[in-house]
């Protein structure tokens, strides 16, 4: 993985908060974050859209925004129970 610059870090945060506007009201949208790519297309970090499986249809999600790509992934998350 390449190592962004404090101005691409700035363009990514930009690009999350555009998509968060765009996405979040959406119920089966359920994180959006930077990471690496879970398809391991880009060598740098990605917008990652975590989306609830089996969820509705979801409104155009952009391929890339501002350069900075985009990737989906679906599943179900739970709260983790410990084990004390």
């Amino acid at each position: 993985m390449s190592t962004p610059d404090e101005k691409w870090w700035i363009r990514a945060r930009r690009a999350r908060e555009l998509l968060e506007a765009q996405l979040l009201s959406n119920a089966d949208v359920r994180l959006i974050t930077i990471g690496l790519d879970p398809e391991r297309l880009s060598s740098d970090p990605v917008l990652i859209v975590q989306v609830r499986q089996g969820g509705a249809e979801l409104p155009p999600i952009p391929s890339d925004i501002d350069g900075i790509a985009v990737r989906v992934t679906h599943g179900d998350y739970d709260l983790q129970k410990g084990t004390s």
